[in-house]
């Protein structure tokens, strides 16, 4: 028997390869019987690959036309936009899905990724689900089953590989910087969300979801807001994060604006200028004395007068101002008050007699250490003086 040529395989029955233009036509690589034949059809399966995205109509390419195609029907194969509108009108093809070629992409990259629990172990198994709680953590059939028997993951959601979205995938939805809904994303679906609601911690819904959400009735009476008007407090260049105020009122009704004005009788509420002036055509609180929001003082910022202990001028804390208070006055039930008020102060009639005292002096009887509080009396002609 003659020695086989140098590039064949001894051992192979079969007969010759076809030409390289007809290597998809092969079906069981063990049938090549030549060491160029099995490299060129491994040449062509990487060109298959690199091109399983077809961006051409499959209906005209069968009938030798060249058309880029527009949507990609999950059911059937890609389209172009005249084939699509025939697809829409027939019986058989009017309720099926299209998407476009860059979200047909996306799902495609997709179906490529292999399991992570099996990558850990040495093994290359393609992945066919991913769990959205464990940080879209790609995952087989069978570790997908080992996952719901563990304790830690029996309740995990997972979800089909097709509906991953890959967020370094240009032009995605997250590259694009669109917000997700929640809840579609916990049951492993990318779905741009509409709305948010304020009260349930700005939580972003879609459209369906969000319908979904007023229905029930522990929430529905919260009130929708548009997702355009979310602000994200993880971002450093956000209002909040510039020490910007936003209005409350505005915040609960699912806005964002930024606060020009504070109520001081209403424990420093924040208003916005179109909120303001409702504020004081409410009976409750016609009033009140609005202040400029440049006057408010943080009192939880390091060194401000009230982190210091200092005490405020409480005619001008009334005013909405952060003034240091420098004297008090004893007949006046110890009222707190700044040099220009303190001269006000003994400007008046009624308290012109007043004598005030330096507020280093000043005693707090909310203090649980202070004279008052152990039953000590105080020297009355030195409390008045």
């Amino acid at each position: 028997m003659a020695s086989p040529s140098g590039d064949e395989v001894s051992g192979c029955k079969a007969g010759r390869i076809h030409d390289d233009s007809n290597l998809g036509n092969i079906k069981n690589p063990n049938t090549v019987n030549k060491v160029s034949d099995i490299f060129n059809m491994e040449k062509y399966k990487k060109k298959i690959s690199a091109n399983n995205i077809n961006t051409l109509c499959d209906f005209c390419k069968r009938q030798g036309v060249a058309i880029s195609a527009s949507l990609y029907c999950q059911q059937c194969e890609s389209l172009c936009e005249e084939c699509c509108k025939r697809h829409r009108t027939q019986d058989l093809t009017k309720e099926h899905v299209l998407i476009t070629i860059d979200k047909n992409e996306i799902q495609l990259k997709a179906t490529l990724q292999m399991c992570e629990i099996c990558i850990f172990n040495r093994k290359s198994v393609a992945a066919a689900l991913f769990c959205p709680q464990c940080d879209n953590e790609f995952i087989c059939n069978e570790c997908g089953q080992n996952q719901y028997a563990q304790k830690s993951t029996r309740s995990h959601f997972l979800s089909d590989i097709g509906n991953y979205v890959d967020p370094t995938i240009e032009n995605s939805p997250l590259e694009r910087g669109e917000r997700m809904c929640e809840l579609c994303t916990f049951k492993g679906e990318s779905v741009a969300a509409e709305r948010f609601f304020p009260q349930c911690d700005d939580e972003l819904l879609c459209n369906d979801c969000g319908n979904n959400h007023n229905a029930q009735k522990s929430t529905q009476s919260h009130v929708l807001s548009e997702v355009a008007n979310y602000v994200d407090q993880s971002n450093e260049n956000v209002p909040t994060k510039r020490c910007d105020r936003m209005c409350e009122p505005c915040t609960f009704n699912g806005k964002s604006v930024v606060a020009a004005l504070f109520c001081p009788q209403c424990d420093s509420e924040f208003l916005c200028n179109e909120c303001g002036p409702n504020y004081n055509a409410h009976k409750s609180t016609r009033s009140h004395g609005l202040s400029d929001i440049g006057n408010y003082v943080d009192p939880t910022i390091a060194n401000s007068p009230l982190e210091r202990g200092e005490r405020m001028c409480e005619l001008c804390t009334f005013k909405g101002e952060s003034v240091a208070a420098e004297w008090f006055c004893p007949q006046c039930d110890n009222g707190l008050l700044c040099n220009d008020c303190g001269k006000n102060h003994n400007a008046q009639k009624s308290t012109h007699s007043h004598v005030l005292s330096e507020v280093a002096n000043y005693v707090d009887q909310s203090n649980e250490n202070v004279p008052t509080k152990r039953c000590d009396r105080m020297c009355e002609p030195c409390t008045f003086n």
